[in-house]
């Protein structure tokens, strides 16, 4: 049996891995945080996944795992690969007791999950052996980079926090900003979204925020944040704004200036970090594929990395049929 190793739990990760199985092979999917992926982090409808009518990204993600757990997919999370070499995969193992195939779903905050290598406390690391080897790591939020950004009030996650009568500001001006906006707004006192320039969300996401009276802060750069004396004070959002230093005063900030790829040592990848590929999905290695959020830089969808994972298994095993020989 040759040795296949998937790199990702999320949409593209299991699709190939199920692909896989189909085509007579028992590839290993590791997974750093929740079997799922990024899915958990949808927390609207999701209505155009075809086939599938789900409320929200987990309950997408638990049929993916019941579908996996059908075909007996073997998945092992709590590993986080680090680089890729030829035939051969780094990865630091997180703890020896997750290693099993029950799709443990880990409840760490997911924000834990976005945290580097040298930020985690690993067991051990361990050089993993592969006759083929997928990349499927999606993508993770992107931090806000100025000072005072590691703020407790600064928040990449609105579940689980309660927004009762407090100044809101949400940066950003994507899909993701306005959705948040126009949820927030029944509870919180002041809803606020601060955009750069150009708003790139949906037109009717922005017209029913308006009508829920978020308010705009247009052709805004974040400064730095600066915290108050005591930890329930509020925090100072210091931006510039037609060459003027601007300052608001709000209780929490939600940042929401979109994605990065999970892109790790080894592939080639674009100067935006995506994983470079070519029509089969393989990459500048030999033996080693990508699919996913990961290679997706203007489309990504859940859709579009579950047709990516097929194409990929499919050629991974033309590939292994000719090593064979």
């Amino acid at each position: 049996m040759k040795r296949i190793i998937i790199i990702g739990a999320g949409p593209a990760g299991l699709a190939c891995g199920i692909w896989l199985r189909r085509l007579g092979h028992d590839p290993l999917i590791i997974e750093k945080g929740r079997v799922g992926g990024m899915l958990h982090s949808i927390h609207g409808r999701i209505p155009d996944y075809l086939g599938r009518m789900s409320q929200n990204g987990s309950e997408l993600a638990n049929h993916f795992i019941e579908h996996a757990r059908e075909l007996s997919l073997r998945i092992e999370t709590g590993i986080e690969a680090i680089r890729i070499g030829q035939g051969e995969l780094t990865v630091h193992r997180m703890n020896a007791q997750n290693l099993n195939a029950s799709y443990p779903q880990m409840e760490e905050n997911i924000l834990e999950h976005e945290k580097s290598a040298t930020d985690r406390n690993y067991d051990y690391i361990e050089n993993l052996s592969f006759d083929a080897c997928l990349l499927a790591t999606g993508l993770r939020k992107k931090r806000l980079a100025i000072a005072g950004a590691e703020n407790q009030q600064i928040l990449y996650t609105s579940a689980g926090f309660n927004f009762s009568e407090k100044d809101v500001l949400i940066i950003g001006g994507g899909d993701g900003a306005f959705e948040n906006a126009m949820k927030i707004p029944h509870t919180a006192r002041r809803v606020l979204v601060a955009f750069r320039s150009k708003l790139r969300a949906r037109p009717d996401f922005v017209r029913e925020a308006q009508s829920k009276g978020v308010e705009f802060i247009k052709g805004c750069t974040p400064m730095r944040i600066e915290q108050g004396g005591h930890p329930d004070e509020k925090i100072k959002f210091i931006y510039e704004m037609n060459t003027a230093i601007m300052s608001l005063s709000v209780d929490c900030i939600l940042v929401k200036i979109g994605f990065e790829p999970c892109s790790i040592q080894g592939p080639d990848c674009s100067q935006a970090g995506y994983v470079v590929v070519n029509q089969e999905m393989q990459t500048s290695m030999k033996g080693v594929w990508a699919a996913g959020d990961v290679i997706s830089p203007e489309y990504p969808s859940i859709s579009l990395a579950t047709g990516q994972a097929s194409v990929a298994a499919k050629s991974m095993e033309r590939y292994l049929r000719n090593i064979s020989v």
